[in-house]
């Protein structure tokens, strides 16, 4: 899952080109 390794949960979001991600950055995206 995106909570493990050298990254944050949410820097893997931001990044993420799949379509779980990319629906949650369009509704969720704050900054």
């Amino acid at each position: 899952g995106h909570e493990l390794g050298m990254y944050s949960w949410q820097f893997l979001r931001d990044v993420c080109p799949c379509a779980e991600c990319k629906a949650a950055r369009g509704t969720a995206k704050v900054g």
